[in-house]
């Protein structure tokens, strides 16, 4: 989640706190790493993983607090943790455990003929087994959550133990095997791991907080939500790799990029609120409904010019080698094997026609082969991007849904609005003399024609010619600004 400085990412992250409280059909953990918090201690991961056992292993409290809700309470975080702590000890510490129980069992069988003859040795043998199956269970149960998770922080440096970090991870998964997943409590139990405040740190502690992320990044049925300001994080990757870029045939700020590409499977940018916006939250803060009535300021409609193609100059330098060979039959399985389901909620509807976009992931076959027409047209090939892609475009469908099914050519123009945007990101070069990608972008977009355009490497320009004239066609039918509407939801660059 992208957003500058004060636009309210917290925000967000709290409403969707108290939203996922309301969810019947499953059951959120919510975890949270503040990243300015932890900037200088010796071992990122350590705090990932402390937060991480913290929310697994804590209930939150229903209620009004009591004396009696208290102790229920009590009892409750108790019986939970020790529950947790079984099940963590015998997955990892099974065959340990094992031999102490047979220890006991053995020992108990050859003491029993001696209590039969001494009969006041009993006690004292049986404190000494109770003894004994105390300090073995306790050096076992004692370690999953504590010494080897609970005193990660505590340690002067895990830098110094190259183990530490892969068993970490390795703990903190099987720790996450035992508490989220399907038929927990009746429902399914997933957890939201929240990280903030990492635009607030430094080179260093950015670059060390994307490489403790990496700790939870693919654990099953959690999902990391991470909220920066691109402003700060973009420059900061840029700068950590800039030695690199001598020996690298890409600058520092398309390294910045790809890394982060690398990390973020969905971006969403928080704009600054419109008029509009601002009004709602005045009349939220004042509890006054009728104020934003009273405002209705109406904002003067653009006035679309009728314009020719954008120009192009004669010739392009094509990329050795590009061709589009790809199947189209391959493209669309791939497709179909992507599942962002889980961020959609399923449409309760009669079935309908495959071309039909409002299916409930948005591509019916008419879709599958127009995002695929166009990843090839704009030479977009990257499969980590294609699936950046698609999560962008299900994202739109979720909430333009009601007005594309009223518009037969609103979703593919909204398609081709966010291919095309990442086209300029990806294959207009960087200038720092002069911002020609922002240039690029508002003639793309521009309701005014007759714009020169600088040719684009791997790109045909009939190819952007097509673009630009359905783009400006449906914006002067409709009077939308795609641009505004589009680049939320497209990962960000840095920009002068």
């Amino acid at each position: 989640m992208f957003g500058d400085w004060g636009i309210g990412k917290l925000s967000i992250i709290e409403q969707l706190r108290q939203n996922l409280k309301e969810v019947e059909h499953c059951d959120y953990v919510v975890g949270e790493f503040n990243a300015w918090s932890y900037e200088h201690t010796p071992n990122s991961q350590a705090g990932i993983a402390h937060e991480m056992i913290s929310a697994l292993t804590t209930i939150p409290r229903q209620g009004k607090r009591s004396w009696r809700g208290d102790w229920n309470d009590f009892w409750k975080i108790f019986w939970n943790k020790l529950c947790i702590t079984w099940k963590f000890a015998t997955n990892f510490h099974g065959k340990k455990i094992l031999v102490i129980l047979l220890i006991v069992w053995v020992g108990l069988v050859c003491a029993l003929p001696i209590l039969e003859t001494n009969p006041s040795l009993e006690i004292p043998v049986l404190f000494g087994f109770v003894y004994l199956l105390y300090k073995g269970l306790k050096t076992i149960m004692s370690q999953p959550l504590a010494a080897e998770l609970k005193t990660y922080l505590q340690l002067p440096s895990y830098q110094k133990h190259l183990g530490t970090v892969p068993e970490m991870s390795k703990n903190i998964k099987g720790l996450c095997e035992i508490c989220l997943g399907k038929n927990i409590g009746g429902k399914n139990r997933r957890m939201i791991f929240f990280v903030d405040d990492l635009d607030r740190c430094g080179v260093d502690g950015i670059v060390k907080t994307f490489e403790a992320i990496r700790l939870v990044l693919d654990i099953p049925w959690a999902t990391v939500v991470i909220a920066m300001d691109q402003r700060i994080i973009l420059p900061a990757l840029a700068s950590h790799y800039e030695s690199l870029s001598k020996y690298h045939s890409c600058d520092p700020i398309e390294i910045a990029r790809d890394y982060l590409a690398k990390v973020i499977h969905l971006p969403v940018s928080l704009q600054v609120p419109d008029d509009s916006s601002v009004a709602k939250y005045l009349a939220s803060i004042w509890n006054d409904p009728e104020f934003e009535a009273s405002i209705n300021k109406v904002q003067p409609k653009v006035q679309p010019v009728k314009a020719d193609c954008l120009k192009q100059k004669e010739k392009l330098n094509l990329v050795d080698g590009e061709k589009s060979t790809e199947l189209l039959r391959d493209i669309i399985a791939d497709i179909d094997s992507l599942d962002i389901q889980s961020m959609l909620r399923p449409l309760e509807k009669e079935e309908q026609p495959v071309e039909d976009p409002s299916e409930n992931t948005g591509f019916g076959q008419e879709q599958k082969i127009k995002f695929y027409e166009w990843l090839i047209k704009f030479n977009l090939r990257n499969p980590r991007q294609i699936k950046r892609l698609y999560n962008n475009y299900n994202l739109l469908w979720s909430i333009y849904a009601g007005e594309w099914n009223k518009d037969d050519n609103a979703w593919y123009i909204h398609m081709l609005a966010l291919l095309a945007l990442e086209m300029v990101s990806e294959h207009v070069p960087f200038d720092k003399t002069s911002n020609i990608r922002k240039e690029y972008r508002e003639a793309f977009f521009a309701f005014k024609g007759n714009k020169q355009i600088p040719d684009i490497t791997g790109v045909e320009a009939e190819n952007i010619n097509e673009a630009y004239k359905l783009i400006f066609d449906y914006q002067a039918s409709r009077e939308i600004d795609l641009l505004k509407r589009v680049e939320p939801f497209v990962l960000p660059e840095i920009t002068l």
